[in-house]
């Protein structure tokens, strides 16, 4: 796997992936999230929106996510009727789903978030980037045809962020 250099550093600590052709949906890849109300999904929703699109791993007792939430939620509201949309999935896995709803609640995240299994969700990161997942927050961005851009285990630095968003998704 080749890491695009034309991108590093634009968006600090996102390793770049070049190469990836398949998309995130494709294939059964995150088929077997719920939703917080236990709704069985088939895929992401956001997955057919034709935006860009953010996902923020998390689990309840991560403390960087925690932190990092607030931010990923302003971001979020901030592009809310834009070009790039923001989804979680939690990996505390579908016996831990009334605790994740209260959880969801109290913290007021302002964007959506699924539930997976950690074996299966990690399973399938590991097939779309050939690299483990390592921990919470773990980040991966998607363009409209849900191909992976970019892959980050670690906690984000929201200006980096918005600058690359600006410059690879507006075109600023």
């Amino acid at each position: 796997m080749q890491l695009n250099t034309r991108f590093r550093g634009i968006l600090a600590g996102l390793v770049l992936l070049v190469g990836l052709t398949q998309p995130v949906f494709a294939a059964g890849l995150f088929n077997d999230l719920v939703s917080m109300s236990g709704e069985e999904m088939d895929g992401l929703p956001q997955a057919d929106d034709g935006k860009w699109t953010l996902v923020m791993f998390w689990a309840k007792d991560c403390h960087a996510c925690e932190a990092q939430k607030p931010d990923i939620s302003a971001f979020s509201d901030k592009h809310k009727d834009g070009k790039i949309s923001v989804v979680g999935i939690a990996l505390d896995g579908r016996s831990n789903l009334v605790e994740l709803r209260a959880h969801e609640k109290a913290g007021k995240s302002t964007f959506d978030s699924y539930v997976g299994e950690l074996v299966l969700v990690a399973a399938n990161i590991q097939l779309l980037t050939q690299e483990s997942l390592m921990g919470t927050p773990t980040y991966m961005l998607l363009d409209p045809e849900n191909n992976v851009i970019a892959y980050n285990p670690g906690m984000l630095v929201m200006s980096d962020l918005d600058s690359f968003v600006a410059r690879n998704v507006y075109g600023e």
